[in-house]
């Protein structure tokens, strides 16, 4: 019974060892995101309106959200618009 005790406190113990290394390193990664996007000059960039999915059409161009760029196609109805910046 005693050596069942001490490996459940053993990985307990290296669980939580391990979980908090995780969350020290996401946090680093989120904080080195948020400056980044905090040092980046908006100043010159533009707002387009754009959407998120797209769907084909001959003839059509939309701007992708995620490109913020026109690609060949048109919005689905029930594609709600967004903004990007470029």
């Amino acid at each position: 019974m005693l050596p069942c005790i001490a490996a459940v406190a053993i990985a307990i113990v290296v669980g939580k060892k391990t979980y908090e290394l995780h969350a020290y390193e996401t946090n680093s990664l989120l904080m080195q995101n948020v400056e980044a996007l905090s040092q980046k000059d908006e100043g010159n960039l533009k707002k387009y309106k754009c959407y998120n999915s797209v769907t084909s059409k001959d003839g059509c161009m939309v701007r992708y959200c995620p490109t913020c760029s026109y690609v060949p196609g048109t919005d689905p109805w029930y594609s709600p618009s967004s903004e990007c910046y470029k």
